[in-house]
């Protein structure tokens, strides 16, 4: 993707308009939910052939092993395109994805959309609010704007950088999602803002327990 720094708009209306539109949804990007009880559970439908879904294991795009090393909600978004088994990424995926921040949609076939993106290791971060908040926003804009090259109507996002990357921002993982995602928002061109609100955009909770604090950050941004 191209940098996201090329003329920003800076107008926070547009913002609020992108997350009125945003959709906090209790399930993750492939439609599952991890209970409070630890049970997964099927909560809402598989992305359909309309659907871009957000892989933010992109860290081990250059990592030798590929997708076969991958774990967790990567190994299941591979398994679901199938490429669970390989040890390499699609060659498009593989040139373009190499330090953080980076980002590249991918057409699996078969109505299966990936924008594959690699976060910041937040356990590096300790104490660096700012910096978090910055570079998290620079992935979210390109993955903004991946999503806009993909042509598609539809994104299921999620939170960049959680899970085993969260370090010590686990509590405050809604409000650094948030704002990051505010930032990367308003750090696309205008017309690409307006292209943004245009479409539909889910930003998917996986986790039962962490629902209710992503629904209250995003209502405050509105």
């Amino acid at each position: 993707a191209t940098a996201c720094d090329e003329e920003p708009g800076t107008k926070d209306p547009a913002a609020r308009a992108f997350f009125l539109r945003l959709q906090v949804v209790p399930f993750g990007v492939l439609g599952t939910r991890l209970m409070v009880d630890k049970s997964v559970r099927r909560t809402a439908p598989a992305p359909d052939a309309t659907t871009a879904i957000l892989d933010s294991g992109g860290h081990g795009v250059p990592t030798k092993g590929g997708p076969k090393r991958a774990g967790g909600a990567s190994k299941a978004i591979y398994t679901w395109v199938g490429i669970a088994e390989q040890e390499s990424f699609p060659p498009d995926v593989s040139a373009a994805v190499i330090g953080k921040t980076d980002c590249k949609y991918h057409d699996y076939g078969e109505g299966r959309h990936v924008i594959h993106a690699f976060g910041p290791d937040l356990r590096k971060m300790p104490d660096a609010w700012d910096t978090a908040v910055e570079v998290l926003a620079s992935t979210y804009c390109n993955i903004l704007r991946e999503f806009l090259d993909s042509g598609l109507p539809n994104l299921r996002l999620l939170p960049v950088s959680g899970g085993i990357l969260v370090g010590q921002y686990q509590k405050q993982m809604p409000e650094l999602t948030i704002a990051a995602l505010r930032r990367g928002f308003l750090m696309l061109l205008v017309r690409q803002q307006a292209m943004i609100v245009g479409r539909h955009v889910d930003l998917c909770i996986f986790l039962e327990a962490e629902l209710g604090e992503f629904e209250a950050v995003v209502r405050a941004a509105c």
